[in-house]
This record gives structure tokens, C-alpha cells and sequence, in this order.
């Protein structure tokens, strides 16, 4: 994870001589399309399943509960976020929405796809060093998880940085970095079983915004 978000910093510093920035007006709104290759860390999973047996010649069945527990690494997904901001001074307030769909890859037998819908705030501090432009803050928000048959919703924060670059009035580069944390034991319920896992990750920023 270190040797990720070094590689960020070092792509971020490496472009900013290439970037006039341009005098700051007075700007407060402004919307953002930002690219995101966004990747969960492997993760430990338990699932629940209930399974009904009957036998011959006995009147009903009986149904019992099956845990099994294996590992799973998810695919990378890149993906869009939109997002609406707010020029607060040096302090910008933002509403973000990100839809991510990873491939599942256990050592069970299904095979499934995790679809994530996230809505965070995010609210960024600004800086002005020696020219550069580099940001740093974090993120509280509401997610809602689906893999099959089951769902949850939960709640999730992030911690980001990154460096902001004026291209021409009123647009704005945007490359940073966000670090993703769900809540703990995130249980998913469906109609016959139940997983329970964590959901840690992070995730490359590349955006392009634009102020009123």
C-alpha cells in the first residue's frame, strides 16, 4: 500500500512543472468527473448458508445452518465518480458519488461480482507550497453493498491527499490519492445465507473540474 501511494506523490510532482496556475477569482461552486482505479485489499470471508434436508419416510424436514470460511481477492475496477464542491476559503466541502463492480476470486465454488454504490462528503484542506498545490483530508459516507442474492448497507470513511493544477480559467487537474475503510464485520443478508467480511481499499484519483 506504501509503495502505491509513493508512486502517486512521485507521478503528482513530476507534472506540476508542466502546469501554469492561474490566478485564483472568486469561485465557489464547482463540479468535478473524476477518474478512479479503485482496488480492495484480500480479505478473509465467513458464509452462512441454510440448508433443508428430508428423508424417506419421515414426515417434514429439517433445516440446518453451514459456515464456511475462505479468502477472496477482488478484481480492480476503474471507474467514475461525480462530484459537487464547494469553495470554502481554503477548505473545499464536497458531495461524491462512486459506483464500483469488482469480480470476486475465492477458493469457493461461486463465482460473483460485488457491486458498490458509495455517497460520501468529503472535505479537503488546501495548501500553498512553493508553487504546488497539494491537498489532504478525508471522508464519512454511506454505502450500499450487493454480491448476489445479498445486500447491506454500511458506513464508510476515507483518508485522501493529492495535488490540484490550474489548467486554464476556471479548470482544474486534480491527482491524488483516497484510502478507503467500511465499517467492521459488514454482514450481508440474503434470502437463505449470510457473509460477513471487511472491506478495506484504496483507490488512484485522476479529475477534471470545473469552478462557477
Amino acid at each position: 500500500m506504501l509503495s502505491r501511494i509513493t508512486k502517486v506523490a512521485a507521478c503528482a510532482l513530476a507534472l506540476s512543472p508542466l502546469t501554469g496556475f492561474a490566478q485564483e477569482t472568486d469561485r465557489t461552486w464547482y463540479l468535478n468527473v473524476s477518474l478512479n482505479s479503485f482496488g480492495l485489499d484480500d480479505t478473509s470471508t465467513e458464509e452462512s448458508r441454510v440448508v433443508e434436508s428430508c428423508s424417506l419416510g419421515v414426515t417434514g424436514c429439517s433445516s440446518s445452518t453451514e459456515t464456511t470460511k475462505y479468502d477472496t481477492s477482488f478484481d480492480s475496477d476503474n471507474t467514475l465518480s461525480l462530484i459537487g464542491g464547494y469553495y470554502a476559503e481554503t477548505v473545499r466541502v464536497e458531495l461524491e458519488y462512486t459506483q464500483v463492480d469488482s469480480d470476486l476470486d475465492t477458493n469457493s465454488a461461486s463465482e460473483e461480482t460485488l457491486e458498490l454504490n458509495l455517497l460520501m462528503v468529503n472535505v479537503w484542506k488546501d495548501f500553498d507550497l512553493y508553487g504546488f498545490k497539494p491537498y489532504a483530508g478525508g471522508s464519512f459516507g454511506l454505502g450500499f453493498a450487493e454480491q448476489g442474492d445479498t445486500d447491506d448497507e454500511f458506513v464508510l470513511a476515507r483518508l485522501g491527499f493529492g495535488l490540484n493544477f490550474d489548467l486554464i480559467d476556471r479548470a482544474r487537474l486534480d491527482i491524488g490519492y483516497r484510502l478507503m475503510y467500511a465499517e467492521p464485520d459488514m454482514v450481508m443478508e440474503g434470502s437463505n445465507r449470510e457473509i460477513v467480511r471487511d472491506l478495506r481499499g484504496g483507490s488512484f484519483v485522476i479529475g477534471l473540474g470545473y469552478a462557477f
